[in-house]
């Protein structure tokens, strides 16, 4: 889904395509960004565990919290999940 109802993410969700937090989400369940695949957070994203991330995550018109932890992969082809934060 690209938004969650009650603005939380409470199970664990692993992203298989390119997905958007357009509200402010809470992300209280393990979440996973697949390799290829981009999550835009445009609201705000207060993480409560470890994101894995194989992908791409830009937060460029959103904010994602302090102390969050994104924990970039690297995959089988060497390539390695990238965090892009601006504004």
């Amino acid at each position: 889904r690209e938004e969650w109802d009650d603005g939380s993410v409470d199970v664990p969700v692993i992203f298989t395509e390119d997905t958007t937090f357009y509200m402010d989400t809470v992300a209280a369940a393990h979440i996973t960004v697949q390799q290829g695949v981009t999550l835009t957070i445009l609201g705000t994203l207060t993480i409560q565990v470890t994101i894995t991330n194989y992908g791409t995550i830009n937060s460029t018109e959103g904010f994602i919290e302090d102390g969050a932890e994104i924990d970039n992969k690297t995959n089988a082809d060497g390539t390695t999940g990238t965090l892009n934060v601006t504004g």
